[in-house]
């Protein structure tokens, strides 16, 4: 188990909530076990926090967390402003027919920080699955890594993670500056392994790349490009 204290939250439900003009992040649960995050939208979170992390719906320190039926548009955080994101030390995430559209980020963030300590069992087991991205990765500015937004971004030492049955659709960019990545698998003091990719279907209106790193084992099975 991931949670360190006996003193926490246990089936908390979050559903059919807007939350609008936000500019950091939605819903995050931290230190609970078994939340139900479903039927919420997240719309049109402005540009102006300064360089820092923020995204749309994720846990933290969390176990079995379930995020479904949930939409997030527009986010424009300089940092992530992914729809949605698996966090560190967390296991058993499942994101699965959530709507993300239109982010400066890509549709999801599966990390782990390499340097968490003994307090962190990590990122074990997220599944990412039967999720709609259309038009993400739009950052049209530089972040701290160049111009960078992936439509799925892992970074760090992750483990046994499925990303399936997803339809990640990159319209034409609005820039010849920005990202075209479809997926990086990078470095957060360590790299990820044992990533499948199962039956997802990815279009991109214009030349796109997939950049694996340094990452290990990673599975591609029945993909459509």
């Amino acid at each position: 188990m991931c949670i360190l204290s006996d003193a926490y939250n246990k089936h908390t439900i979050v559903r059919n909530n807007v939350i609008e003009r936000v500019p950091g992040d939605g819903i995050v649960p931290i230190g609970c076990d078994s939340t139900l995050i479903e039927y919420n939208l997240m719309c049109d979170s402005p540009d102006i926090l300064p360089m820092t992390e923020a995204a749309g719906i994720w846990p933290w320190s969390c176990d079995n967390t379930i995020i479904q039926y949930n939409e997030v548009w527009g986010h424009k955080a300089p940092w992530d402003a992914q729809g949605f994101d698996s966090d560190y030390n967390c296991q058993n995430t499942l994101i699965q027919y959530n709507y993300s559209h239109d982010n400066y980020g890509g549709m999801v963030l599966i990390c782990n920080s390499g340097n968490a300590g003994d307090y962190s069992c990590g990122n074990i087991g997220s599944i990412v699955r039967y999720n709609i991205s259309i038009g993400d990765g739009i950052r049209p500015k530089e972040t701290r890594q160049g111009m960078f937004s992936p439509s799925i971004h892992i970074a760090g030492p992750v483990k046994q993670t499925l990303v399936e049955r997803n339809i990640i659709h990159a319209n034409l960019k609005p820039s010849d500056i920005i990202d075209r990545t479809m997926i990086t698998s990078d470095s957060w003091d360590g790299y990820a392994d044992n990533t499948c990719f199962r039956q997802n279907i990815y279009y991109a209106a214009e030349p796109s790349r997939f950049d694996f790193t340094s990452s290990t084992r990673n599975a591609f099975e029945h993909r459509a490009v």
